[in-house]
């Protein structure tokens, strides 16, 4: 569980530097602007404690099993564009 905690807590306080960049932020960490704010306005400690107690990871997996599988075939000069044009199809369908 040591390692839930390690990786929560460096997450959030990447996705708390990301705050600054709202657009970037969202979309690089795969949060919402609005928690993007609510975490931006958490201290140290509140991020430490919510790393700590959570229990789970609070890192959300994103793709799916067919882009995953399409993703390992593709080239490297398409996947990065690849992985960014599956986020803008999901917030345009949201």
């Amino acid at each position: 569980m040591n390692e839930i905690h390690s990786i929560n807590f460096r997450y959030l306080l990447i996705v708390k530097e990301m705050s600054n960049n709202t657009e970037s932020g969202e979309l690089a960490m795969g949060v919402s602007s609005n928690l993007l704010k609510i975490i931006s306005q958490m201290s140290y400690e509140q991020i430490e404690e919510l790393a700590k107690y959570s229990g789970v990871s609070l890192l959300g997996f994103r793709l799916r099993e067919e882009e995953i599988e399409k993703f390992i075939k593709m080239t490297n000069a398409f996947k990065t564009n690849y992985i960014l044009s599956i986020q803008e199809t999901r917030e345009i369908e949201c």
